[in-house]
């Protein structure tokens, strides 16, 4: 029995699945379906004996004849040949909507990822979604369709975090030890203060106007005389003077304006003690004490912590046991009229310590700040220690003319820690000679804190 001739179908083309836009990938249910119809589409085909390009093979005739009863051969021919066309536009359709159900959403799938699915359907698997792509569609690759350009696909290169910038070396510093400063050195004499101190004396600890004299409120009053022993005198403002003919007087806390009586306070007349202290002396221009000092005082006569100034001479003192201390003596007014010799402290023998005072002679004609004068009775020791002492012709001057003419006696006198400044007009100290027996050690120039 002759075989019937094969019709020769045009072979459909598989779709360009590089170039078929990207559409969304069903669900995964859809998907199992769809594989399950082409499964059985194919099973059909080849029952049919269709091969890959629609045309049956002779087995498959064999396999119709020996099982389907043909009427007569045009009739089996006719029939044979629906079934063919039958199978192979299924199998087409199947194919084609098979490819655009799916067709991944992803726009870089190609058919160099995916060959088995562009040249054999039939064949293929479902791609795997987490494959990356290889390339990436442009909308001019498509098939006419204007596509909107794809977000960034992630390309699977190794993202590259910026490297943290490399610490820069800390320069090392190098701490200099710290440069010293030059400071005034504090000499251990003259009470160990500072250099210069006869401007502001009290900075150094020595007596100025803030430390000396009367203070607060005083009660007016006018000249006194005393008559009683251990009399009180205190809190007062007196214009005129003082004078002390008894014994254990105390004179404290007292402003005197002086008269041209002997002296402010008058206590060479005394029969016992005297304590001055914390008394303000002044007196008026052109007024003047008659025995030329603010204070004459005799044995056993303290002052202490008091400001004198205005008289020719500011203390006159010859006796026993007289200490003068802690005292501001300043300001000297000279007596053209008697031709005054101006010393801030004289004393005419006697046995004295002047310790621990501000004396300034300064001011015009003043003569000295210590006058060791023509002695009028025997010295039996003078102590002259730290006071800040400045000014006179010399500050510190003697006259040993009854003591050569062996009038008097001179005992020791010492002169140590004491500071001078440089306003005398001849020299610091004269005639501490012979016979006078002079100690000197440890005495200083203020202004420079070398020893003189």
């Amino acid at each position: 029995m002759p075989k019937p001739k094969r019709r020769h179908r045009a072979k459909h083309r598989q779709p360009n699945m590089a170039r078929t836009p990207a559409r969304p990938l069903p669900a995964a249910g859809t998907v199992l379906v769809v594989f399950a119809v082409i499964a059985a589409s194919m099973t059909a085909a080849a029952g049919l004996g269709i091969t890959n390009d629609g045309t049956r093979s002779a087995g498959a005739d064999q396999l119709m004849v020996g099982s389907i009863q043909r009427p007569s051969d045009a009739t089996g021919s006719a029939s044979k040949s629906r079934m063919t066309d039958l199978g192979i536009h299924a199998g087409s359709l199947l194919q084609r909507h098979a490819h655009d159900w799916l067709s991944p959403s992803t726009p870089s799938i190609s058919s160099d990822s995916a060959p088995g699915l562009a040249k054999s359907p039939e064949r293929s698997s479902p791609p795997s979604q987490s494959a990356p792509p290889s390339r990436s569609v442009s909308p001019s690759e498509t098939s006419g369709e204007s596509l909107p350009s794809p977000s960034r696909a992630p390309t699977g290169e190794p993202t590259h975090s910026p490297r943290p910038p490399e610490p820069l070396p800390r320069p090392s510093v190098t701490v200099s030890p710290p440069v010293p400063v030059p400071t005034k050195s504090v000499p251990p004499v003259g009470g160990g203060a500072p250099v210069g101190c006869m401007a502001h004396p009290s900075v150094c600890g020595w007596p100025d106007a803030t430390n000396t004299g009367a203070t607060g409120a005083l009660i007016a009053s006018g000249s006194i005389l005393t008559t009683t022993d251990g009399q009180v005198i205190q809190n007062l403002a007196i214009t005129g003077h003082i004078s002390v003919t008894s014994a254990n007087v105390t004179i404290k806390n007292v402003r005197v304006v002086g008269d041209r009586s002997l002296a402010a306070i008058d206590a060479h007349a005394a029969t016992g003690p005297v304590i001055i202290d914390h008394v303000t002396i002044s007196y008026p221009a052109g007024v003047f004490p008659s025995s030329a000092g603010a204070i004459w005082g005799s044995s056993r006569m303290v002052v202490t912590s008091s400001n004198i100034s205005g008289s020719p001479d500011g203390i006159d003192a010859s006796g026993s046991s007289i200490l003068i201390q802690n005292n501001w003596i300043h300001g000297l007014q000279y007596n053209a009229a008697k031709a005054t010799h101006d010393d801030d402290i004289q004393t005419l023998g006697g046995s004295i310590t002047i310790n621990h005072n501000t004396l300034d002679a300064t001011a015009p004609a003043t003569n000295s700040c210590l006058q060791i004068g023509n002695l009028q009775g025997n010295l039996a020791q003078l102590t002259f220690v730290n006071n800040l002492c400045n000014g006179g012709g010399y500050s510190i001057n003697a006259n040993p003319a009854n003591v050569i003419a062996g009038m008097v006696s001179a005992g020791p006198m010492n002169f140590g820690a004491n500071r001078f400044g440089n306003a005398y007009h001849y020299g610091i100290k004269a005639h501490l000679v012979a016979p006078f027996s002079t100690v000197w050690s440890a005495n200083i120039d203020d202004a420079s804190g070398r020893p003189v």
